[in-house]
């Protein structure tokens, strides 16, 4: 039986509404990776260590290419280490590339389905899914496809962040009605959802949707108790 728990979220301003439930999540002595793709990663990972350490991780480990290069063996090792993974934001498709259609997929699902907290920032969070909606704001060439596989930790929904900032509405109801799947979830760039074995348990922030395939979305606002285990 898997236990996992994902925290989807629509931007990384949302991290620091969330960050506190993930270290409880993440055991004794949190050990964080976190997972990266494209040059710039470097910029922004003072952010991500800041946050994390301040929040009472004992390390953090990022992954992302070096001159250009992601070392697998190194990354399989950092990801090995971890109590608490995060796949941060970016380009969906080089993520995909990266870690879904890699080696190292397989070792992410099993540490994700043992039990570790799994966080993912926009791109991280439309990979969580098992068919992934890549967003028409994230897609930079005709030719890019608009439905990708990703990790499968969320087997019968669809995410899309940046939901109210991208006008994600139609786009959203258009590829549920087209891959045939009722549950779909919008994330605004400062909300989050934990998802618990797949169902919805807690929201941040104030703007997590559930969107029908037809009529307008749901504002959903859920507090819960934070679930251990």
């Amino acid at each position: 039986m898997f236990k996992m728990h994902l925290f989807l979220l629509g931007n990384t301003p949302a991290l620091g509404l969330v960050v506190t439930d993930l270290m409880a999540l993440a055991g004794e002595n949190p050990r964080v990776t976190v997972l990266c793709a494209g040059a710039k990663w470097p910029k922004y990972a003072p952010q991500y260590l800041q946050t994390f350490l301040e929040a009472g991780a004992s390390e953090v480990r990022f992954v992302g290419e070096e001159d250009g290069v992601l070392d697998l063996q190194k990354a399989r090792e950092n990801i090995e280490a971890a109590s608490l993974l995060l796949v941060a934001g970016g380009d969906t498709y080089l993520y995909q590339q990266h870690y879904v259609l890699s080696e190292l997929s397989d070792l992410i699902r099993q540490k994700v389905r043992s039990g570790i907290p799994y966080a993912g920032i926009s791109a991280g969070a439309i990979l969580a899914c098992l068919t992934c909606v890549i967003p028409e704001e994230d897609r930079t060439a005709p030719e890019q496809p608009h439905y990708l596989p990703g990790f499968g930790f969320m087997t019968t929904a669809l995410v899309f962040p940046h939901f109210t900032e991208w006008n994600g509405l139609a786009e959203l109801q258009q590829a549920a009605s087209e891959l045939y799947i009722q549950e779909a979830w919008g994330l605004d760039e400062n909300s989050a959802a934990h998802f618990h074995n797949g169902e919805l348990v807690h929201t941040y922030g104030e703007w997590v949707w559930k969107v029908p395939q037809e009529g307008e979305p749901e504002r959903i606002s859920l507090d819960a108790p934070i679930l251990i285990g």
